[in-house]
């Protein structure tokens, strides 16, 4: 926290179309020139575009989009500008990135100034005490233990893993899969578990904020998103040694190694996802 408060702020509100406004603009224009900064870097379409525009009037030298969202660009004037006269580095966090933000202005972009650049974890930062676990996990689990983690929306696709706890409920196994994350598809979730009778088996644990304690929980990580930028979640079960089962799409073979560090199903394979579930829960070894 010391560091963080010797950090200088420069507060500008901005929206979709502060980049048409010629006092911010200005105003940015200074505070680069008077603060004689050589390099930017942006992380949000809203940001870059007043950002990056105004950086380039003032002569920044370094002008750098990072995207972590694997989701295609407008093809807008503004974009076509912005990729191929003003950016002079682009930083997707995956291929599957990358892809996808220059389905339509590829041919705008010098490929030179596009490296990806996966996100990384300090290897002397991590906790690596395996004893550090969640008390509800330890209290209210059986069974094998399944994790989860991320926003409940749709992007993430939690409604489907109920329905794959359901088919692995099926099976006669005993298992409990435990879901940390809030969001809009809370209630629906909710439904669907009191639905397939699961109370037993699925729990919904709200925001975790000991993410460590919850990797070290859990046996198996399951993901079910329907796109990723860069699933660092994997990676932070991964480095606990945790099997992943996951869809085999967009960035997730860029992390998983099929047969190797998990099992990654063609979407969207519910049947296999839950087959490929319960063999690596019957199998302590393979695990």
């Amino acid at each position: 926290m010391a560091n963080l408060e010797k950090l200088n702020t420069f507060p500008i509100n901005i929206g979709n179309i502060s980049f048409l406004n010629p006092f911010k603009i200005i105003k940015l224009i200074r505070y680069y020139k008077r603060t004689e900064i050589d390099t930017v870097i942006f992380s949000s379409s809203q940001d870059f575009k007043l950002g990056s525009i105004s950086a380039y009037i003032a002569g920044v030298k370094r002008i750098v989009y990072l995207r972590g969202l694997a989701v295609p660009i407008k093809n807008s004037l503004i974009n076509r500008i912005i990729f191929k006269h003003i950016l002079t580095h682009i930083i997707p966090n995956s291929n599957e990135t990358k892809i996808n933000m220059l389905k339509y202005l590829g041919k705008y972009v010098n490929a030179e100034r596009v490296k990806t650049i996966y996100h990384g974890i300090d290897p002397e930062k991590l906790n690596l005490n395996q004893n550090n676990k969640l008390d509800i996990i330890q209290e209210q689990g059986h069974g094998i233990i399944l994790g989860n983690a991320g926003r409940l929306t749709e992007q993430k696709n939690q409604h489907k893993l109920i329905e794959i706890a359901k088919k692995i409920h099926d099976e006669g196994v005993d298992f409990t899969l435990f879901i940390a994350g809030t969001g809009e598809l809370m209630s629906e979730l909710e439904i669907l578990i009191d639905k397939y009778q699961l109370e037993n088996n699925v729990v919904l644990l709200g925001f975790v904020e000991d993410m460590d304690a919850f990797m070290n929980s859990i046996d198996i990580f399951l993901l079910t998103s329907v796109w990723e930028g860069f699933g660092f979640v994997l990676v932070e079960a991964m480095i606990k040694s945790k099997p992943i089962v996951a869809f085999n799409k967009t960035s997730n073979p860029e992390i998983v190694e099929n047969n190797k560090s998990g099992f990654l199903v063609n979407y969207p394979d519910l049947e296999m996802f839950a087959e490929k579930t319960v063999q690596l829960i019957k199998d302590k070894t393979l695990r």
